[in-house]
């Protein structure tokens, strides 16, 4: 309940203060709400946007129609759910006060101002979401830079691989089965009934594939943790991981050695950040 009365003040908040900025301040292609200005005007239309916005928000909220997935055409059609809400009771309370359907004539005009302003909200939000993105991109490369180093002294330290330490990928065929040193393998790709395991055997980058699932290789992987799921058909080796890039609301990750890129889903970038995070402390 609180989270929910957050996000409706989130919202509100943000709807009001977009508003008012644009009618008020802006007063795009000569659209306005009130014939003069005034301190006392602006204040009107803070205040009627806000009630109405609150109301809008808290029945959107209320009845889950969010689905908020970090895209622009998820944010417009959010946004646009709050406005159509909006113009709906805006125009039902005008009815019900004045007792007449005049106000509908002037429908068009009130559906072109939340035009205008959704516009400007959505150009707000997709600028405010690339310099998000940018920022945490450059969080997780700068993680990962020191992911690299601390392979790096790793290896200097255990130059010779223990060959005891090698872990077997299982097969669903007998005889397929593949045994490996976890720091030599990089990434799995699951294709159809098979994966295809890409490793580094003898200073040589290779390429073999085994009958077998994503989720018995994440079992015989489980103990490591630099080995992690980006993605529902790839398992990566975090070690091997050059940088992440992002665009158009996807992620990849550019593998070392073979120059493969890996794409990462929303749900695994997060993990990815939270291993990283536990590798390095």
């Amino acid at each position: 309940m609180i989270n929910k009365l957050k996000r409706i003040l989130q919202l509100t908040a943000w709807f009001t203060l977009c508003s008012v900025f644009v009618l008020g301040i802006l007063r795009p292609f000569g659209v306005q709400i009130v014939n003069y200005s005034s301190l006392f005007a602006l204040f009107l239309d803070f205040a009627d946007m806000a009630w109405i916005t609150f109301v809008s928000s808290a029945i959107c909220v209320f009845l889950n129609l969010f689905k908020d997935n970090g895209t622009i055409k998820g944010y417009i059609r959010d946004m646009s759910i709050v406005w159509i809400f909006g113009i709906v009771i805006f125009t039902l309370i005008q009815w019900l006060a004045y007792e007449r359907i005049y106000y509908l004539k002037v429908l068009p005009t009130i559906i072109y101002i939340c035009i205008v302003i959704l516009g400007f909200q959505t150009l707000c939000y997709w600028i405010r979401n690339l310099y998000r993105k940018r920022n945490e991109l450059q969080a997780i490369n700068e993680m990962l830079r020191q992911q690299q180093e601390l392979h790096a002294m790793q290896n200097e330290e255990d130059s010779i691989i223990d060959e005891n330490k090698q872990c077997v990928l299982h097969s669903d065929y007998g005889g397929q089965d593949i045994a490996i040193h976890p720091h030599n393998f990089i990434y799995v790709e699951s294709v159809g009934n098979y994966a295809d395991v890409c490793y580094i055997d003898n200073e040589q980058l290779t390429n073999t594939s085994i009958r077998t699932t994503i989720k018995q290789l994440k079992e015989d992987l489980s103990e490591y943790e630099f080995i992690v799921q980006c993605h529902r058909g790839f398992l990566v080796n975090l070690d091997y991981v050059e940088s992440m890039e992002g665009s158009n609301g996807r992620f990849f990750l550019n593998m070392f050695y073979s120059g493969k890129k890996i794409p990462v889903s929303r749900t695994n970038k997060t993990s990815i950040v939270d291993v990283l995070s536990t590798l390095q402390k």
